[in-house]
């Protein structure tokens, strides 16, 4: 595993912030620099996933992550120096004073190895303490937030930093909030991460956002642990932008939220939990030397259960950095490149089932043919019931082929994408997605049970 054990766990729901899950928490403080830095912890162990907060931030701001995490690992949410319940101390609010805040988090924590998530100016900050702790990050998430500095030109800077550097400081932070917050549908938690906002003293803001355009730390230092970036849609974000952090992370997994704000991980809690709940949950994928051949033979029949997943390749096996790449597995078995190796003599049926076990939509593009084949492999149901959706309507589907032999022309047409089935047969259709947005795929029971669900996302 690229991640302890303590870190495997599924997908889960977004929580509203009226739950005050984080307020339940002891607050807990580290020493640094004669200053106390204030956290919350969840969990045991001493692999741990950190959640730092942006500009002008609190640790209140992940309250929708509390149920990705707590019961299935070590977490720590955190107060940067300067902000929240932590100290404010008249000090420069470098990157690197504030990487070191968190380090004082880690070390009272008793953690020793982490997956650091940072959001907004969080971003540069965790990317500051992996380049002064490589050997303690084995992972790191950029949520909305820079791997490249969005500003380069010194005058630039200043003018950009003087805006919360003179006597409107709150004006200017408030107006600053209400924009990123303007996509926001939760008032409560809308309304709070502004107060939190406005509340941050103007000499550590100022000070944090004037520090985070410091040359010094936008170095093209290549970054070899697996990295997820999460991000809202912005011009910023543009193709030069994600060639660039390619290059810079090699393997990263780059996922854009369509239709979020700048707080993507409080609008779009779900997705978002899906996302670092793969992540941390990413297997180490094996070289396969196509010696044990998978799968079990009876009789001229081969039965093999294959399975979709995420997990964690190294090229270079430890001498480089990892990438992360989808692989197939067989069931039990850790997932493999190449992948499993089916060995028959000629004649040999092959039953062969695949389970995607990926908590994340599978992507689509616009006006790409797709063949999809449905199989109903069940014999304890007599019926069931496929349909593709956008939202709760059928999209349209051409009937192609059924139980492997093509249908003909009459039959071969266009048609509302709902498909009753029974035990042992097959359909393939083609589908070509027609607008950008979300498709889900469903299968249900005869009496209406919902049995699977998978989210195709349209780009």
């Amino acid at each position: 595993m690229v991640f302890s054990a303590a870190l495997v766990f599924g997908a889960v729901s977004p929580v509203c912030a009226q739950t005050a899950g984080l307020d339940r928490l002891p607050s807990r403080f580290a020493e640094y620099r004669g200053a106390r830095i204030h956290y919350k912890s969840t969990g045991t162990g001493t692999t741990g996933v950190v959640f730092v907060h942006g500009f002008a931030g609190a640790l209140e701001v992940w309250e929708a992550q509390l149920p990705a995490v707590e019961g299935r690992t070590r977490a720590l949410f955190v107060d940067l120096p300067g902000s929240g319940r932590s100290d404010k101390p008249n000090v420069a609010y470098t990157m690197d004073y504030l990487a070191g805040g968190i380090d004082a988090v880690v070390r009272d924590a008793g953690v020793e190895r982490v997956v650091l998530v940072g959001h907004s100016l969080g971003t540069p900050v965790v990317r500051q303490y992996y380049r002064r702790y490589p050997s303690k990050v084995v992972g790191l998430v950029a949520v909305d937030g820079a791997l490249r500095s969005f500003l380069r030109d010194s005058a630039q800077v200043r003018t950009f930093a003087a805006r919360f550097e003179g006597s409107d400081y709150a004006k200017n932070v408030g107006e600053m909030f209400d924009g990123m917050l303007a996509t926001m549908t939760d008032t409560a938690m809308r309304a709070l991460i502004k107060r939190i906002a406005v509340a941050t003293p103007k000499h550590s803001a100022a000070s944090a956002m004037r520090e985070q355009f410091d040359p010094a730390i936008w170095r093209d230092d290549p970054i070899t642990v697996p990295v997820l970036a999460v991000m809202a849609p912005n011009p910023g974000w543009n193709d030069d932008y994600v060639a660039y952090v390619k290059r810079l992370a090699p393997g990263i997994r780059y996922e854009v939220i369509p239709r979020s704000g700048h707080f993507v991980m409080v609008e779009h809690a779900g997705e978002f939990n899906a996302l670092l709940s793969a992540f941390l949950s990413a297997e180490r994928i094996v070289i396969n030397d196509n010696r044990v051949p998978s799968g079990a033979l009876s009789g001229n029949v081969l039965a093999v259960r294959l399975e979709a997943r995420e997990g964690q390749w190294h090229p270079d096996e430890d001498n480089g950095g990892a990438i992360t790449v989808r692989a197939f597995a067989e069931s039990g078995r850790p997932p493999s490149i190449p992948g499993p190796l089916m060995r028959v003599v000629e004649g040999t049926e092959i039953q062969a089932s695949i389970r995607n076990t990926l908590s994340v939509p599978l992507i689509m593009r616009l006006g790409e043919h797709y063949r999809l084949r449905i199989i109903d492999i069940h014999t304890a149901r007599p019926s069931m019931i496929a349909r593709m959706l956008r939202d709760s309507t059928p999209v349209a589907w051409r009937a192609v082929a059924k139980d492997g032999m093509p249908l003909p022309p009459d039959q071969a047409t266009m048609r509302p994408a709902v498909q009753q089935m029974g035990n042992g047969e097959t359909y393939d259709f083609e589908l070509v997605p027609t607008a950008v947005g979300e498709l889900r795929f469903t299968v249900s029971s005869a009496a209406g049970a919902l049995l699977v669900s998978q989210t195709f996302r349209v780009r």
